[in-house]
């Protein structure tokens, strides 16, 4: 119910190894999820987002402290996007190899 009162925030949206960028509005998270996952034809079940610029993973506690505007890139699952490149599979978790953090 209180979502229904929320702003809409209006992002940029790409996929890991695709430079297009789409527009796209929400009021949550989870619906930002779900129509990014629409224009990029990526499986909801696992998907998340991060921001471009240093990989960190949008929360929904962090979603409405975005930036209008801001770049994000849709992570399907297992993988993972260190600010600016794709991060391989296999390190998805490492330490070294994502700095995917949570806080955002």
């Amino acid at each position: 119910m209180f979502g229904l009162f929320r702003k809409t925030k209006a992002v940029k949206v790409r996929g890991v190894s695709d430079s297009r960028k789409y527009g796209v509005a929400a009021r949550s998270l989870k619906e930002l999820t779900r129509k990014a996952c629409q224009y990029l034809r990526v499986p909801v079940s696992g998907a998340q987002l991060c921001l471009s610029s240093d990989g960190t993973l949008v929360t929904e506690e962090g979603f409405g402290s975005l930036p209008e505007h801001c770049e994000l890139v849709l992570l399907s699952q297992g993988q993972s996007w260190k600010g600016g490149r794709q991060v391989e599979e296999g390190q998805v978790g490492r330490r070294r190899g994502s700095s995917c953090h949570r806080g955002i």
